[in-house]
């Protein structure tokens, strides 16, 4: 069987009917493939070729020069990019751009690499960090595998001067496998850790839990234990559930003031996880540091990625992407059908607001690589929501949508300052001043960097953008679940003590070691915040 052939199987990407070393693709007829994660020239198969995908990794696919040369009484056209057999959509197009002078660094000192081939993982991507209560900075982050072995959580950790305290510690997560982190730090100091724990490989993950554990210094964590809802991994009979949960998020925030004058005070926790059961961003609260939750409620319909924050008043506001009727299915690179929207709750997460679409009708906004967020100051009631704008034919420009006060219109801006470069993967910090700083990933030198911009209260009149990574990107693409990833998020984190502003991300290398190849890593930088 050559890659590219019809082929059956029991299981998807099980090896059925295909050649030894192939897995069949539940396409349509099937798909003979094999992954390529060991390299673009790892295709065994001569006619075939190595590319990358946004949801399934890197796959060979079978050569071609037009699509009459592919199947396509089962729907397979030849890619015009790429020029393999393939079904619409389903590959990840090379990010357009125009070559450009990257910016300058301004205040960023020299960025330090938080994870390397010396630590758990093949290749190590979607940091997320917290300050701790000595200015340290702790970020967790996923640490995936060579292919057989296990995906793992590790954390570094830098000192408030800017050294490496802890390299690339592995936790232990109380399952075979972990991915997602998510961390955040009450405001007594402790830090919260959470992230998504299963049994296996791959899908459909079995024994599948929210795994949290907490930590003083970040170098130390407790025993992890299961935080979800156990009713979203069991179907209606009762039975166990596989492929039930994705993407956790932690959050800690002041209650209510309603609630704090009688008597209230301390933080709440608040939870966040997709449930496939609910297909909805279901919530938790605890009330006692983490150690008890509510019962789930939902709180955005079709909705796996979001983002969220607590404002000082103490009101939840969550931004997130999906499709505006439940039973469209959108591009996940981008089409008219999605969008981004918003919800706030004032009562702890017990009821929402009616979904509020952020991003105009027609404009459409990608799935994946966009890591939607909102940020609300409430001493001068503005709500800032960042968006990328695009779709798998054009580049992706980011978006700030800005409104003053509770209700009206949304006054929308670009924040990148060039118009044919990819931008995507934005982040979001406030100062207690109410300045707005973001970061994001963009390709205008062609090869790929980290962006900065601080923008002024209101979000107009921003200053110039300034390049935070130093070296330029080994690879910048839209594909996941590959060496040459670049993670669905990253942190920005504003440490108003020491008036510093810390950014994490993940950046494509080449790496020597093991083979040498393309590696994503974990890297952090920080400038003045002002």
């Amino acid at each position: 069987m050559r890659i590219g052939d019809r082929c059956a199987a029991k299981r998807r990407f099980a090896r059925g009917t295909c050649a030894a070393g192939q897995r069949c693709a539940p396409f349509p007829g099937g798909y003979c493939t094999a992954r390529c994660e060991r390299g673009r020239e790892a295709c065994a198969d001569k006619g075939a070729r190595c590319v990358g995908t946004p949801g399934s990794g890197e796959l060979c696919l079978r050569r071609c020069k037009a699509s009459g040369d592919c199947r396509g009484h089962q729907g397979y056209v030849c890619d015009a990019q790429q020029h393999v057999c393939t079904l619409p959509g389903f590959i990840a197009p090379a990010p357009r751009h125009c070559a450009g002078a990257a910016p300058g660094r301004g205040k960023w000192q020299t960025p330090v690499a938080l994870s390397s081939a010396k630590g758990p993982g093949h290749y190590q991507v979607a940091p997320s960090a917290a300050l701790g209560a000595d200015g340290r900075l702790v970020v967790a982050y996923i640490a995936a595998p060579k292919r057989g072995e296990n995906n793992a959580i590790a954390v570094s950790v830098l000192g408030a001067d800017g050294s490496l305290a802890v390299r690339e510690r592995a936790l232990s997560v109380g399952r075979e496998s972990a991915y997602d982190p998510w961390i955040t730090r009450e405001t007594r100091g402790r830090l919260l850790l959470v992230w998504l724990g299963f049994d296996g490989r791959r899908a459909p993950e079995k024994n599948m839990q929210v795994g949290l554990a907490r930590s003083d210094d970040g170098a130390s964590w407790t025993a992890p234990r299961a935080v979800h809802d156990s009713g979203d991994c069991r179907d209606k009979s009762g039975k166990a559930s596989d492929g039930c949960l994705d993407k956790p998020m932690i959050l800690a925030g002041r209650r209510p003031r309603a609630r704090s004058a009688r008597g209230g005070g301390g933080d709440v926790i608040y939870l966040l996880y997709f449930s496939a059961k609910h297909d909805a961003l279901r919530l938790r609260r605890s009330l006692d540091g983490a150690k008890t939750f509510s019962a789930a409620t939902s709180a955005a319909a079709s909705a796996a990625y979001g983002n969220a924050t607590v404002d000082a008043r103490g009101v939840l506001h969550l931004a997130y992407v999906a499709a505006p009727d439940a039973k469209q299915t959108p591009d996940l690179l981008g089409d008219k059908a999605s969008a981004a929207y918003l919800v706030r709750s004032s009562d702890m997460g017990k009821t929402f607001s009616k979904p509020e679409r952020v991003s105009p009708a027609g404009t459409p906004v990608p799935f994946y690589f966009s890591n939607t967020q909102v940020r609300h100051d409430a001493r001068r009631k503005i709500t800032y929501v960042i968006y990328p704008r695009g779709d798998r034919h054009a580049p992706w420009r980011l978006m700030l949508a800005t409104r003053r006060g509770g209700a009206g219109s949304w006054t929308t801006r670009a924040l990148g300052d060039s118009r044919c470069a990819h931008h995507m993967l934005p982040q979001a910090a406030l100062d207690k001043r109410g300045a707005l700083h973001v970061t994001w990933l963009e390709n205008r030198d062609g090869k790929g960097l980290v962006a900065y911009r601080r923008c002024p209260s209101g979000g107009a009149n921003c200053a110039a953008v300034e390049r935070v990574s130093e070296a330029p990107f080994a690879s910048y693409e839209l594909v996941r679940h590959s060496p040459r990833w670049l993670g669905d998020y990253g942190a920005l984190v504003v440490d108003e003590k020491r008036q510093l502003l810390h950014a994490t991300w993940t950046q494509t290398v080449n790496d020597t070691s093991g083979g040498g190849g393309v590696r994503a890593r974990v890297f952090a930088a920080r400038r003045a915040l002002r």
